[in-house]
Order: structure tokens, then C-alpha cells, then sequence
């Protein structure tokens, strides 16, 4: 199984890619001005939102990496218990 940060690693990379393509295809539409250059911007808000997943999908599967091996050795705790059932 993957690790969290080699997860996290390989979604920023893909957000960090489309960056660079928004940079390649503004440049172009400088060149033409008949391009349609709004929808450009749609390609830096999914980056943002690939990043934003990312880190949320690595603080989580993280968090679950510890919490597990933590609940096997010591089991749940009613303070844990209490967590769990208000989230």
C-alpha cells in the first residue's frame, strides 16, 4: 500500500502540472487573441482544489496510520470513543 506522503506527493505533482499547462496555454492565447482564454482559469481553480484534497487526504490517512496501531495496542479509550462518535 502506498504511504500518505507518497499519495500526497503524486496529487500535488498532478496540480503543479496543470499549473504549468495554464502557463503554456496563456502564452498561446497572448498569440491568439480569438482563443477563448476564460475557461484558462478553470485550470488553476482545479489545481487549487487537487491540492486542497490532497492535503486533506494526507492528514487523514495519516491520522489513520497512527489512530489504528494506537486502538490495536491500547484499544479505545472513552475519551477516543467520545471523539469518534461527534465527528
Amino acid at each position: 500500500m502506498a504511504s500518505p506522503k507518497s499519495i500526497f506527493d503524486k496529487t500535488i505533482d498532478r496540480a503543479i502540472k496543470q499549473i504549468a499547462l495554464y502557463r503554456k496555454l496563456s502564452d498561446v492565447s497572448l498569440k491568439k487573441p480569438d482563443m477563448i482564454t476564460d475557461d484558462l482559469s478553470d485550470l488553476i481553480r482545479t489545481a487549487l482544489v487537487l491540492g486542497v484534497s490532497a492535503l486533506d487526504a494526507y492528514f487523514t490517512n495519516k491520522f489513520v496510520e497512527k489512530l489504528v496501531p494506537y486502538l490495536q495496542k491500547k484499544g479505545p479509550t472513552d475519551g477516543i470513543v467520545d471523539i469518534v462518535n461527534k465527528a
